[in-house]
């Protein structure tokens, strides 16, 4: 099982790093069909997943930003997919020491949860992630 997720992976992310020209967001939405779109902003978010286990953070945000970017392009920013792949953004920020950016993004996490009734997840998001990404921006901010 182990071989053939990571012969899947091994491919996945050979198709979506093949040609950075042809990856950038701008492309992949103007050259694939519709229907296909959120299959490939979940791979980017797979692929995020992935690095960030890896503890390659930058790669991590970096298919973390292109998932959102499609699933905005295509409406699908007011989805529980979208502020989970946010939560797991403003996470990987916080690791990389922008924890102000992180704290920003949380917040648009909550409002989304809020929004779409998801109480609980909401709360979550403000105990585990807003208050110490806030707080770790205080400390950045008093020390610039």
């Amino acid at each position: 099982m182990k071989k053939i997720l990571t012969l899947i992976l091994f491919t996945l992310s050979t198709f979506l790093y093949a040609d950075s020209e042809l990856n950038s967001v701008e492309n992949i939405l103007k050259n694939s069909r519709p229907a296909d779109l959120p299959n490939i902003a979940s791979n980017y978010s797979a692929l995020g997943s992935t690095h960030q286990i890896k503890g390659d953070y930058a790669s991590a945000l970096l298919n973390y930003k292109k998932s959102l970017e499609i699933r905005k392009a295509i409406g699908l920013d007011k989805t529980h997919g979208y502020a989970t792949i946010l939560f797991l953004t403003s996470i990987v920020e916080h690791k990389l020491g922008d924890s102000c950016k992180a704290a920003e993004n949380i917040k648009k996490v909550i409002k989304i949860y809020n929004y779409l009734g998801m109480v609980d997840d909401a709360n979550v998001a403000e105990s585990e992630g807003l208050k110490e990404f806030k707080s770790a921006c205080a400390v950045l901010v008093s020390q610039n």
